[in-house]
């Protein structure tokens, strides 16, 4: 069984290793065997070496091992610094497992792609280019900057949705609380007046009724929606939705085409075929698009030119076909597919800051029309019953 352990010797020096004993009762016993106390143990499950690296922990790892690079260390004492403030387990444990296999002489190669699902196919693909082309600080640089932009705008986007996010649980709550306990105030009034109550009252009390009366009812709904919710989030994802919303859908085709164009740029300056690079690039690509983004590439590795094959689709805007048209003419499609990244990444930019301003204050005016709904609800019969008197 997997396990990754730190501890300390007589000396107070630390270690940390991987070990596949099969109950930490007995990997401990052995460290202390070698002198090697106060172990802290934990267990790796196998599921966790085949999820996904976050884009944060992929980007702190880059940024360190670059700058560490470039400053002449070894690659090997970059793996032992990295590892020793390391909070991730699993990453932790996957990087000693990386430097046992350096240990034994294996390729850089070799040692990343045991663990090619937890690492994204365009880093492994490069940093296995960089190791035979003795590149690997420029190449970890540019996938620094790579992933970076990635975490940038996928953090922008979030901070873009989390505020009406925000603003609609609170509403939520309002308006939740004025049902439970404001509306049961005026049932004894309501129900002396003579007059047939406005459709809306009638709804807002229906449902106050229903929340004391029926109350795990509602919050088994609740949790039926949220779990629903998550399935929705996992298997679908975020972009499904975006794609219902046709601002919000423009700005997730521009990020797909800014990281489609960022990663050819990438795979085709480190000597790439373009076949290979097209390839690399369809693991960017969201799975919304990617079907489309296959069919656009089985024409061009049937000889179909690179403008026809693009222009064919609607995923790709009319500047990027006339970039690659350019591109492909003078034989520069690394220089095409770079300004195709500046001129995405600067419409991009201002168009969160426009939908950022616009979202505020409309989630504002959402609030204010819930919350007025429910008081001109319970005050509209009081209002009519005045006329009486």
């Amino acid at each position: 069984m997997p396990y990754f352990w730190r501890g300390l010797d007589i000396e107070g020096q630390e270690y940390e290793g991987i070990s596949n004993l099969a109950n930490p009762n007995a990997l401990k016993l052995q460290l202390k065997n070698q002198n090697i106390f106060r172990t802290k143990v934990q267990y790796i499950a196998p599921s966790q070496l085949k999820t996904p690296i976050s884009l944060e922990l992929l980007v702190d790892f880059l940024l360190q091992l670059q700058k560490m690079l470039a400053s002449s260390i070894s690659f090997f004492e970059c793996l032992n610094f990295i590892i020793r403030y390391q909070n991730n387990a699993t990453f932790a444990y996957i990087l000693c497992q990386i430097r046992e296999d350096l240990k034994e002489g294996h390729s850089l190669q070799f040692a990343f792609e045991r663990f090619e699902k937890y690492f994204p196919p365009l880093f492994l693909k490069l940093i296995s280019i960089a190791e035979y082309s003795d590149q690997l600080p420029t190449i970890l640089k540019e996938l620094f900057i790579f992933f970076e932009t990635r975490l940038t705008i996928s953090k922008q986007r979030q901070k873009m949705l989390l505020y009406p996010v925000i603003v609609s649980v609170l509403s939520s709550l309002i308006f939740l609380a004025i049902l439970i306990f404001i509306v049961p105030m005026f049932e004894s009034l309501f129900g002396s007046f003579q007059n047939e109550l406005p459709l809306t009252t009638q709804v807002v009390m229906a449902i106050s009724l229903s929340l004391r009366t029926y109350p795990l009812v509602w919050l088994l709904a609740v949790v039926l929606m949220g779990v629903v919710g998550k399935i929705w989030h996992q298997y679908l994802g975020l972009n499904m939705f975006l794609r219902w919303i046709p601002v919000l859908k423009k700005m997730e085709q521009s990020t797909q085409i800014l990281f489609y164009a960022r990663s050819l740029t990438l795979t085709i300056q480190a000597g790439l075929n373009f076949g290979t690079s097209l390839k690399l690039a369809e693991s960017i690509i969201s799975k919304d698009f990617l079907n489309e983004v296959q069919n656009i590439h089985y024409k061009i590795n049937y000889g179909e030119p690179l403008a026809k094959a693009y222009s064919d689709s609607k995923l790709f805007s009319p500047i990027f076909v006339h970039l690659v048209a350019m591109g492909e003419s003078v034989g520069h499609l690394e220089s095409a597919f770079e300004h195709i990244v500046e001129v995405n990444q600067e419409w991009l930019e201002r168009r969160m800051s426009l939908v950022t301003s616009f979202i505020e204050p409309l989630s504002i005016l959402v609030v204010a029309c819930g919350v007025l709904f429910a008081l001109v609800s319970i005050y509209l019969p009081i209002f009519s019953a005045a006329e009486y008197f």
